[in-house]
């Protein structure tokens, strides 16, 4: 009986939604991960940031190694991001820059980056529901952003074992950088 509960629970927590909130404007820049309310994490998006572009040996640093070596993680694991993206859904994004519109040339062209990103969002994801852009007129340039992403647990798993190729590829070259296994040696 006893494991039957945990299965369940184990299940339940597969398929519960998560949200994730990324936030970013004047006032706060956060990650927010909301487990439907059991759980509410909420991280700086500089701290989250700032462990993306850093390796593990060097966490208070970024520089040009570890842009490159994350860079080259982000490469090998694209399948498995790109898979993960078809299956989540996008719930709410807002995108709005603050300009002045009297440099017409910048409004334009912010208009242009608006529906790349647009079209980006409705290919690399299930569904976008609820999303807003906008160009407003200030004498201050700044961005108003904010995005809630809903995936599940069981479909970032079924993403992973999909592309289970890059999964090895991704460990190989880990060990690699970090000195755990030598590279293969040339014949040149």
């Amino acid at each position: 009986m006893i494991w039957f509960i945990i299965g369940f629970i184990v299940f339940i927590l597969l398929v519960m939604p998560i949200e994730l909130i990324v936030t970013y404007d004047d006032n706060q820049s956060d990650l927010d991960i909301n487990l439907v309310k059991l759980f509410d994490i909420r991280f700086d998006l500089e701290k989250v940031i700032r462990f993306l572009f850093t390796t593990k040996d060097a966490r208070e640093k970024i520089t040009l190694d570890s842009i490159i070596y994350n860079l080259t993680l982000y490469f090998k694991s694209r399948n498995i991001i790109s898979s993960s993206a078809k299956l989540t859904k996008i719930k709410k994004i807002t995108f709005i820059t603050y300009q002045d519109y009297e440099n017409n040339f910048l409004v334009i062209n912010t208009w242009i980056l608006i529906s790349r990103i647009q079209a980006f969002l409705k290919t690399k994801f299930s569904k976008v529901r609820n999303d807003y852009y906008m160009v407003v007129d200030n004498d201050k340039f700044y961005i108003n952003f904010q995005a809630v992403l809903e995936l599940r647990i069981i479909f970032i798993i079924i993403a992973i074992i999909i592309n289970i190729k890059d999964v090895f590829k991704v460990i190989k070259f880990m060990k690699v950088y970090y000195g755990k296994s030598k590279p293969a040696k040339s014949n040149i």
